[in-house]
């Protein structure tokens, strides 16, 4: 069993029940949720405890609560934590084989869930690698990027584990980019943006829109968008829906 220090998280359930909105179906945590998710290992994540397939709309306040419920503890109980699920989740392997080289626990120096309605994890071995790595059946995120990767535009490398008996959740694996969502770069960062950048900015983020409209990308805002520190530029992540149907109902 997992050490658990109630104290830790106890506030952010208090302030996630504060704006939770069971009415329409976005439910709050019980404390037994927490406990189960701390003290089961092969349970992933901890996802927003919502209605699903309701198309239930949640804001960045009850997904930053969320992830702070999942990272709350030390950096050691954290760290401690989270690798025990991605042993018992069979992550390890999936990490040697994206990285070409053996991981084991003795590896993973941090973990942390860096998702937003859902966990995503970035792990940081041993010599400052980091893989971000979250469950996903399909495999939209890596042939959006290798489509950028073909028209010349910025991507990450992304590849996704199939739905299996052994990783029955399918997984998707990809690099980590040193930076912050294109929100909190615009708007929390305090960063000064001249118009010439804004200009750049808007024709990269309108391209993307129109390539999304032809592809049926969904899901489409400004946290999905990663602010790359080290190149400067624009990079979309969380490409979990493509093909859609009605896609273009987003601008009205």
């Amino acid at each position: 069993m997992n050490r658990v220090n109630h104290s830790n998280w106890e506030p952010l359930l208090v302030a996630l029940d504060a704006i939770s909105l069971p009415d329409i179906g976005l439910m709050p945590f019980s404390e037994a949720d927490i406990l189960d998710y701390f003290n089961d290992p092969s349970q992933f994540g901890l996802p927003l405890n919502k209605k699903k397939g309701a198309g239930i709309l949640y804001g960045v306040d009850h997904c930053r609560l969320r992830r702070a419920v999942v990272n709350s503890g030390t950096d050691e109980d954290r760290t401690h934590r989270l690798t025990q699920k991605l042993l018992a989740n069979g992550v390890l392997n999936l990490i040697s084989e994206y990285l070409g080289t053996p991981v084991g626990v003795g590896d993973v120096v941090d973990v942390q869930d860096i998702g937003m309605a859902h966990a995503v994890f970035r792990i940081t071995i041993t010599g400052g690698t980091s893989v971000v790595v979250k469950q996903e059946a399909h495999p939209n995120q890596p042939y959006y990027q290798d489509l950028l990767k073909e028209m010349g535009f910025p991507f990450i490398r992304a590849v996704h584990v199939a739905p299996s008996a052994q990783w029955p959740s399918g997984y998707e694996l990809s690099d980590w980019v040193e930076g912050v969502s294109f929100s909190d770069y615009l708007f929390g960062s305090g960063a000064v943006v001249s118009s010439e950048e804004m200009g750049r900015y808007i024709q990269s983020l309108a391209w993307h829109a129109a390539l999304g409209d032809m592809i049926g990308r969904e899901d489409r805002h400004l946290e999905n968008y990663i602010w790359d520190t080290q190149h400067q530029h624009i990079i979309p992540v969380d490409t979990a829906a493509l093909f859609g149907l009605g896609n273009e109902s987003w601008v009205f």
